[in-house]
């Protein structure tokens, strides 16, 4: 203290780094709009919006939306619903997509015309259908899965399919159709004994 003042260089240094900005909208504001969005999924839901995420953008000054629809005027929507603070980022049009996976794992008898095909997917996912393609030397595998698009739940659960060769595995390599590499974890058994 200087004559009864703060001395401010001491308590206080400029370390040069620091910037102060004046925003239109506090965070508290937009967490607020953001809150508001949360409580309103089951609304929006019915009026063709799934809800995926939020989130706060201080530097813009908006609340940003993230959905999944099919709708075309989403912006619109949301600001005559929520006013001029809300921006709206598409997700994807479809709460699921069709992808083609390399299996986790296959299992097969080189005397036998089946294959086990098992893919660890989340919990939404599904094996829709398995693909096989006999090559020379080689059957290639791929798992059409149907997952979810946008975020889904950090769960894994095994599925598993069977595919049916049009003759015997032999000495034929398994390899993924997406990828033409080796599938990682495919057990292929000899004959039986006997």
């Amino acid at each position: 203290m200087l004559g009864g003042r703060l001395d401010r260089a001491r308590v206080l240094p400029d370390p040069g780094w620091v910037r102060v900005r004046r925003v239109k909208h506090s965070e508290a504001e937009l967490r607020a709009l953001q809150s508001r969005i949360g409580a309103d999924q089951a609304a929006l839901g019915r009026d063709g919006f799934q809800l995926d995420g939020t989130y706060t953008d201080t530097d813009r000054g908006v609340t940003v939306a993230q959905f999944i629809t099919q709708r075309t005027d989403g912006q619109r929507y949301l600001t005559d619903r929520y006013g001029p603070l809300i921006r709206f980022e598409l997700v994807a049009r479809t709460p699921f997509r069709e992808v083609c996976r390399t299996p986790s794992d296959v299992t097969g008898r080189q005397s036998s015309r089946r294959l086990e095909v098992v893919l660890v997917g989340g919990l939404e996912t599904r094996i829709e259908r398995v693909l096989v393609r006999e090559r020379g030397g080689r059957v290639e595998v791929g798992v059409i899965a149907r997952e979810p698009n946008g975020g889904h739940l950090l769960a894994a659960k095994t599925y598993t399919a069977t595919a049916t060769l049009s003759r015997r595995l032999g000495n034929r390599r398994v390899v993924s159709m997406p990828t033409g590499r080796p599938v990682r974890r495919a057990r292929i058994l000899g004959p039986p004994a006997g």
